[in-house]
């Protein structure tokens, strides 16, 4: 098993969401960052069928499940603290669907983690309605049988809720 300390990420991706990826994965990704190991063979990436639902309790809430196509995405699983805190639920939703100015940058960190064919993170800030918020992201990529990366894991830490009424915190 590798190091996940010591994973180096890639800051120099050719990136069409013209994000900066992490070089070291932050602390709090670090447990799943372990389980993707532990699932990941030798050679390729682990496959979605490796795991089930009830591996992922301890970040459930806080991930999303994306299915990738060729040059869309589906949200198998939207987050529901995500969900609450966005007020919107994305599950089953494609890409292509949604109404949301951000939908092609979103799509593009996706596409960026298929390519990469292993785990990148970053942070980002967002704003609902007045207030802002920054995310920590870990995507963690899984293969399907054919070993292409088909699925990706989005683990999300809020990493400041100032303003975030009490309803909506996790």
């Amino acid at each position: 098993m590798h190091n996940a300390s010591a994973l180096r990420i890639d800051t120099n991706l050719n990136s069409s969401s013209r994000t900066k990826w992490l070089e070291n994965i932050p602390e709090h990704h670090q447990k799943l960052l372990e389980f993707w190991e532990v699932l990941k063979p030798r050679d390729g990436l682990p496959k979605r069928r490796d795991f089930d639902v009830p591996d992922l309790l301890p970040w459930l809430g806080n991930l999303h499940l994306v299915e990738i196509y060729d040059d869309d995405a589906r949200y198998l699983v939207y987050g529901s603290n995500i969900a609450r805190i966005h007020r919107r639920e994305w599950t089953g939703k494609k890409f292509s669907e949604l109404n949301d100015p951000k939908k092609d940058r979103l799509l593009a960190y996706y596409m960026d983690v298929r390519d990469a064919c292993r785990p990148l993170a970053h942070t980002v800030s967002a704003s609902i309605e007045t207030k802002y918020f920054t995310w920590s992201r870990l995507f963690a990529p899984f293969a399907d049988d054919q070993g292409d990366v088909r699925y990706i894991l989005v683990h999300n830490v809020l990493l400041n809720d100032q303003g975030i009424p009490d309803q909506f915190r996790f």
